[in-house]
């Protein structure tokens, strides 16, 4: 579908020639998106999707009506996912082909899903930062300076820095599995439950130097 007509506060702020505001106005929409979502997971329902998670059938058993509970998840996710896709497509003046949208995107959503935390929404976040940090700002950074220093005059793609960063994602999420699987900035709930031997063990050391004393 294309061309997109500019949005009707357009002729006011001029987002079609000035990306700044354009910018303002998606920041403004992740702040009010993230707070919504916060207060969302503290509410009823977003206990009853943690009990769900966790346990259905225990859930079930409390009273919790699941399949509610999934469809109300399922129209909160479309909401926020139709919510994107009116701010890219306002950005782009036309919707883009599905092809847009392949592998390698699904890959780096999931690769910041892992990275940051998992059940946390500040870890989400982080992972955006530091996986589209390094796709979109980092890596042309690094393609100039070895352009500039000519590092690469035969122009090889394998001495692009860019040509490599899905090799980087995946050792990335390696070393992630590895080493702390949880992420970065997980929740809290997940981090008790990845270290749960390490507590368990604390504990029991502590109630070993308790009974000697």
């Amino acid at each position: 579908l294309g061309p997109i007509p500019p949005p009707f506060l357009d002729n006011l702020f001029h987002w079609s020639q000035n990306y700044r505001a354009f910018y303002f106005l998606n920041l403004a929409a992740l702040c009010v998106v993230v707070v919504l979502l916060r207060n969302l997971e503290r509410s009823k329902l977003g206990r009853a999707w943690l009990a769900i998670r966790e346990d259905e059938l225990a859930s079930t058993c409390m009273g919790i009506n699941a399949a509610r509970a999934k469809l109300a998840a399922f129209a909160v996710g479309a909401a926020l996912a139709g919510l994107a896709g009116c701010l890219y497509a306002t950005s782009q003046g036309s919707t883009t082909q599905p092809d847009a949208f392949d592998f390698n995107r699904s890959m780096i959503m999931l690769c910041c899903l892992i990275l940051g935390g998992l059940g946390s929404i500040r870890g989400v976040l982080l992972g955006v930062v530091i996986l589209v940090g390094i796709d979109n700002i980092l890596a042309p950074i690094l393609d100039s300076l070895i352009q500039g220093w000519n590092l690469n005059p035969s122009g090889s793609p394998l001495l692009k820095f860019s040509s490599w960063r899905l090799l980087m994602f995946g050792m990335a999420l390696i070393l992630m599995m590895r080493f702390r699987p949880e992420g970065l900035l997980p929740a809290k709930r997940w981090h008790e439950e990845f270290h749960e031997g390490a507590v368990d063990d604390g504990s029991l050391a502590a109630t070993g130097k308790a009974g000697r004393a």
